[in-house]
C-alpha cells in the first residue's frame, strides 16, 4: 500500500502506525482519514496482529487539559 500521511511499521504481533503530518501537527483532513481506515482494515484482516499503537511525527506533544 503506497502511504502518503502515514507509516506502518510491524514487529512480531504488534503494528505501529506513525500519523506524518507534523506541519499540521498530525491533524487529520479526510484523504489521511480514507487512508488510515484502509491502513486498520489490513490490521484487523490480519490474525497475526494482536496490538495497534497509534503515534505522530514530529516533536510537539499535545498535553490533556486536565493534567
Amino acid at each position: 500500500m503506497d502511504l502518503k500521511f502515514s507509516k506502518v511499521t510491524r514487529k512480531g504481533p504488534i503494528t505501529v502506525v506513525t500519523l506524518s503530518r507534523p506541519e499540521v501537527y498530525n491533524a487529520l483532513h479526510i484523504d489521511a482519514h480514507f487512508e488510515l481506515n484502509k491502513i486498520f482494515d489490513d490490521f484487523s484482516a490480519d490474525p497475526e496482529q494482536w496490538v495497534a499503537i497509534v503515534t505522530g511525527a514530529g516533536i510537539r506533544r499535545s498535553v490533556p487539559a486536565t493534567i
